[in-house]
């Protein structure tokens, strides 16, 4: 894996105090209803280190998503070192064909005990969670072949487990990124994630 975030050509972004992202490769924005409190994230070009803070009810209705655009086929990778806040908090890898509220996506996901697929197969469906028990830290994938989309964990980053895969509308450029929410538009979570890796 990759200790350097791909597209950062060494920048530095942080250097004592959280500085945000260069919009020309990355974008951080909230989607949905995350309440008064805005998202927010950094990255650590000594550690490696994302950092995601957020509120939000949840991946189908209010989170905070730093991404990336991603044409054709690819695969990428982080690892979720530690997510505090509630146990309704959500920090992970999310792939999405557009940047609505209702749009379709596909994502893995931790909280602090458990690990999460969370779909949406149409625009404005219904999202569907699975979630079964996992310790931190934990190597999330998501994988897009075609329109298909595979989600994975691992402990390791070496031997993965299947968390399902879903089937989205066709978009041949989608957007990938780090996602977080807390579980409530009244307060916010804090993800640790590094390693991430992609095409």
């Amino acid at each position: 894996m990759n200790s350097e975030a791909p597209g950062f050509n060494n920048v530095t972004l942080y250097s004592g105090s959280t500085q945000v992202f260069p919009t020309s490769v990355w974008t951080a924005l909230d989607i949905g209803n995350v309440g008064s409190t805005a998202g927010t994230s950094s990255y650590n070009t000594g550690t490696g280190v994302f950092t995601i803070q957020s509120a939000g009810v949840g991946y189908e209705s209010g989170f905070h998503y730093l991404h990336q655009t991603m044409t054709g086929d690819g695969a990428w990778v982080v690892r979720v070192n530690s997510v505090t806040g509630a146990s309704t908090a959500r920090m992970g890898l999310m792939m999405r064909t557009g940047l609505g509220v209702n749009d379709p996506f596909a994502s893995i996901t931790m909280s602090g005990t458990k690990v999460f697929s969370i779909t949406r197969a149409t625009s404005g469906g219904v999202t569907s969670t699975s979630g079964v028990n996992a310790v931190l830290p934990r190597w999330l994938r998501v994988v897009k072949t075609g329109n298909s989309y595979a989600m994975a964990h691992s402990s390791d980053g070496v031997t993965w487990t299947s968390r399902g895969v879903v089937t989205l509308p066709a978009s041949g450029t989608v957007y990938v990124g780090l996602a977080g929410c807390s579980g409530s538009t009244t307060s916010t979570a804090t993800g640790s994630l590094d390693q991430l890796d992609g095409p």
